[in-house]
């Protein structure tokens, strides 16, 4: 068989290999990326584990994708938050945040911060400035190296003349 014949065929057959379906034992649980099965949201358990199964945190409990524990079941804030029966995550009244479970409270995204001045609404960074998820103080910007670029860009130009 020619080499190069034997090289694509074994190509292919890596190619499919890497995009095998794992399914997971219990129906409320997902596989990651490496195949290992954690449970979806308002749900508990290690399903890759001796265990296989997903038990539900129950009424309008929710808990973080991959919780092993029922200790991670919580009721979502009702301040700021609603409980989504559907996904059975928490969901902040914000559109521009996320809830952090670990934090127990509504963070916002990346590329906003937290204005107080504003009732704590998740405001857009301005242009030329980023943010991570959430950052509570104004944003960082970039606009400093791009103004040092600028002055670099004059020197080298009045350099050349």
């Amino acid at each position: 068989m020619n080499i190069c014949i034997l090289g694509i065929l074994l190509s292919i057959f890596a190619f499919q290999k890497s995009f095998a379906a794992v399914i997971c034992k219990d129906s409320q649980a997902l596989p990651d990326k490496n195949g290992i099965c954690y449970c979806n949201y308002s749900y508990f358990g290690t399903p890759s584990g001796v265990n296989t199964q997903c038990t539900s945190c129950g009424g309008s409990q929710s808990s973080p994708y991959g919780s092993v524990s029922s200790l991670a079941c919580i009721t979502c804030p009702s301040d700021s938050t609603t409980f989504d029966q559907g996904s059975g995550k928490c969901l902040c009244s914000d559109q521009n945040a996320i809830f952090n479970y670990t934090a127990d409270t509504c963070v916002c995204n990346a590329n906003f911060y937290a204005d107080v001045k504003n009732n704590n609404t998740c405001t857009p960074c301005p242009n030329g400035q980023t943010s991570l998820q959430g950052t509570q103080k104004a944003c960082q910007g970039s606009q400093s190296i791009i103004l040092i670029a600028s002055h670099l860009l004059v020197c080298i130009l009045m350099f050349l003349i």
